[in-house]
């Protein structure tokens, strides 16, 4: 399918999420992180820059989901806290973009960034 889209936000481990994402492409081949977000590719990426880290295997949805946590708990900057009347928490954010893809990069297929989960009263 290629105009498969996705969007979720949770404060939940991210593993069922992947599962859904990876059902197109089954494996990420090389993936990217940075502060604001880590990056999925079936293939190596030809337009977003790098440098893209290459997997030591085909990664399934079960392999990098922990990787994945960890960076959100060690690596991710979450920005300034919302000022509002409640609770905040950390929370991801899953997604691709236009035909599946991310950046118009048909190669990444999934974007996970660091997002506020805001609990009002």
């Amino acid at each position: 399918m290629d105009n498969f889209s996705f969007d979720v936000t949770s404060n939940g481990d991210i593993l069922d999420a992947l599962k859904l994402i990876t059902r197109q492409h089954r494996t990420v081949k090389y993936w990217k992180a940075d502060k604001n977000r880590f990056l999925l590719a079936w293939t190596k990426p030809g337009i977003l820059p790098g440098p893209w880290t290459e997997a030591p295997f085909d990664m399934t949805y079960e392999d990098i989901a922990p990787f994945i946590m960890g960076w959100l708990k060690n690596t991710a900057d979450y920005g300034y806290e919302p000022d509002h009347d409640g609770d905040n928490g950390k929370a991801w954010r899953l997604y691709n973009e236009s035909w599946g893809h991310v950046g118009y990069d048909h190669a990444v297929f999934a974007a996970i960034e660091p997002v506020w989960a805001m609990y009002g009263k």
